[in-house]
């Protein structure tokens, strides 16, 4: 076996101590959006904006507890801004590494619509590819990992693209979902 540079073992080290970081920041993100605290809702990547036509909610709905719908959780954050998130169930569900939090702000008829994924979750995700990477290059060098190397670091890159592509379609997919839900819920509030 090969001996392992002491700067290689350091980045490696970094790598495993930013994916603890991101898990932490997701955490703490997931229990800000269950709490609704407004600034988890605009903090993220932004995956969705869309226009769409939703009626404005009566006051008792404006001014009560967070709401339920099929597939989300809502609470109005002021006459003309709703958030919403997924419900969030100890149930047989599908949970993704990135669950989407919305922000719905009316302009006159049209409200705009923007979904954010968590940042945490793509800090972990992207430590845990390059801790891999790095992980693999060091190892390269030691003729029993050498075979193995390249298919473990092309395998991982796969399944961390997969991972990200499938929950990025699934969380707009959600969101969506979610959207139509509430339109359902407003124009029910309004009437």
């Amino acid at each position: 076996m090969t001996s392992i540079s002491p700067l290689g073992a350091a980045f490696f080290f970094a790598a495993v101590a930013i994916v603890f970081l991101g898990i932490v920041i997701s955490i703490l993100e997931a229990l800000a959006a269950w709490r609704f605290v407004p600034w988890v809702f605009r903090f993220g990547p932004r995956i969705l904006k869309m226009q769409v036509a939703l009626p404005h909610p009566q006051l008792p709905l404006a001014y009560g507890e967070p709401g339920t719908t099929t597939t989300g959780r809502f609470r109005m954050a002021g006459i003309e801004e709703c958030l919403f998130r997924p419900r969030q169930s100890l149930s047989w569900t599908v949970h993704t590494p990135f669950p989407i939090r919305g922000v719905i702000a009316w302009r006159g008829s049209q409200a705009l619509v923007e979904g954010r994924l968590p940042l945490g979750g793509f800090i972990a995700y992207g430590a845990w590819v390059l801790g891999l990477t790095i992980w693999c290059i060091l190892a390269w060098p030691d003729p029993q990992i050498a075979p193995l190397a390249p298919w473990i670091l092309v395998g991982g890159w796969v399944f961390a693209t997969l991972i990200c592509w499938w929950s990025i379609w699934f969380e707009l997919k959600r969101a969506r979902r979610i959207v139509a839900e509430l339109t359902r819920v407003f124009e029910t509030a309004a009437a």
